[in-house]
């Protein structure tokens, strides 16, 4: 909840500190680590949560001993880069318990386009 809040108020250190050093991000057919996200993909996501409203499905997790992986999906509608746009998408994480807490280790997001009205 916590990262997706950061996520959703644009709060980027604390999106950062839950990801992992050696963390992939994978969306659109690409792979980012951690640095790469960071530099290059996380503002534009921050923008986008920005202009957008999310109805969020509830989340679904499974725990076995220090590893977690969590599913999320929620409609999102609003405005990106001046264009109206609603969206359908879907959220799969792999998390890890460390000593300092959760962490990401591997992040998969798709969507696909709804009809806007």
């Amino acid at each position: 909840k916590a990262f997706q809040t950061a996520m959703d108020t644009g709060d980027a250190p604390t999106v950062m500190r839950y990801i992992a050093d050696d963390a992939l991000m994978m969306e659109g057919g690409t792979i980012e680590n951690r640095m790469q996200y960071e530099s290059a993909h996380l503002p534009a996501d921050l923008d986008f949560a920005k202009g957008m409203t999310a109805k969020r499905t509830p989340v679904k997790q499974d725990v076995r001993g220090d590893v977690a992986w969590v599913r999320t999906s929620a409609e999102f509608s609003g405005t990106f880069q001046g264009q109206p746009l609603a969206l359908l998408g879907l959220e799969t994480m792999v998390l890890t318990r460390e000593a300092d807490g959760w962490k990401i280790r591997a992040l998969h997001w798709s969507s696909r386009r709804l009809p806007t009205n």
